[in-house]
């Protein structure tokens, strides 16, 4: 007499279904199968562009007095942006915010540093290209972020606009590359 096996499609039945010899007749077996999808709220970010100042123009003016230390001063703000792009859950609530880097001070103020040097240069960061409200970057939560989204199901471009304002740089200032690392949080 001729076995016939039958092998399962699933994992759990394949072990019984195999094993067990084909009936003499044809006999379906129906297996319910179950079907889930769980679908949360989520937000995909990608990496912010660098900011880029490049070089500012200089104001150099000597003291007045011999052997005086000379004043350098950014004439005019430099302004330079990245795009931030965040791709939430359709109806999904979320805020953007900046958490310090620690290049601050007092603790309102974001700086670039020479390398590991004391040599600071003042700057902001905001998401309104006039300079508007700083993003706050002060705080231990997102909830009072002045930049405030609902996912649309697709990708979102945000501006983020930097500046370099016009100031007079203190004390020895090096010549170099300045720079400050932080991170845009996105909150939802």
């Amino acid at each position: 007499m001729k076995k016939n096996y039958h092998i399962g499609c699933f994992a759990i039945g394949v072990m019984v279904v195999a094993l067990m010899p084909a009936l003499a007749s044809a006999t379906d077996i129906n297996i319910p199968v179950s079907v889930m999808l769980d679908y949360g709220n989520s937000c995909q970010v990608q990496k912010l562009q660098d900011i880029a100042f490049g070089t500012p123009s200089l104001t150099v003016t000597s003291g007045s007095a011999p052997g005086s230390t000379a004043t350098i001063a950014i004439g005019a703000a430099i302004n330079a942006n990245g795009v931030l792009t965040v791709n939430c859950t359709s109806g999904l609530p979320y805020n953007v915010y900046a958490p310090a880097s620690g290049n601050e001070s007092p603790a309102s103020q974001r700086r670039l540093r020479r390398g590991s040097s004391s040599d600071y240069i003042n700057y902001t960061i905001s998401m309104a290209s006039t300079g508007g409200a700083a993003v706050p970057f002060n705080q231990g939560s997102a909830t009072a972020s002045p930049y405030a989204r609902t996912g649309g199901g697709y990708a979102d471009a945000i501006t983020v606009y930097g500046r370099v304002p016009a100031q007079t740089l203190t004390g020895a200032v090096g010549i170099g590359s300045y720079s400050d690392t932080f991170n845009l949080t996105v909150y939802y």
